[in-house]
């Protein structure tokens, strides 16, 4: 077994048969985060969202430069240091906790139906 800075090489040469696994290189920073100047990729995408959006609302406007420009740079050093410390896709699971209707309580009584629409929500990732 190589290991280099970013792979590791397993090669396995033990003069066996050719239906043995292979060598191949597995890459060691298949889960890192995917960061663009400091930011997720979903801040940087839902800044530049806003972005357009107040681009397109008032783009031909007095006041486009500040709707354009100054309020999404705005909300981008906010997520900058509103985040600091927090868990990775924190933006995203606050949303969905926020989105998710209803009450989940140990040990409640919960009908058959309401069992099964859990799970699909489980399972979905909702």
């Amino acid at each position: 077994m190589e290991i280099n800075n970013n792979s590791i090489n397993c090669n396995n040469n033990n003069n066996r048969s050719d239906d043995e696994l292979r060598s191949s290189v597995v890459h060691k920073n298949l889960d890192k985060k995917i960061k663009l100047a400091g930011f997720e990729l979903l801040d940087v995408l839902s800044v530049l969202f806003l972005s357009s959006v107040m681009n397109l609302i008032f783009g031909r406007t007095s006041i486009s430069f500040l709707m354009v420009f100054i309020v999404p740079l705005t909300v981008g050093v906010i997520l900058h240091f509103g985040k600091k410390n927090k868990s990775e896709n924190f933006i995203l699971h606050f949303i969905r906790y926020y989105l998710i209707p209803g009450r989940y309580e140990a040990g409640e009584r919960v009908n058959e139906l309401r069992v099964k629409e859990l799970r699909r929500k489980i399972y979905n990732g909702e």
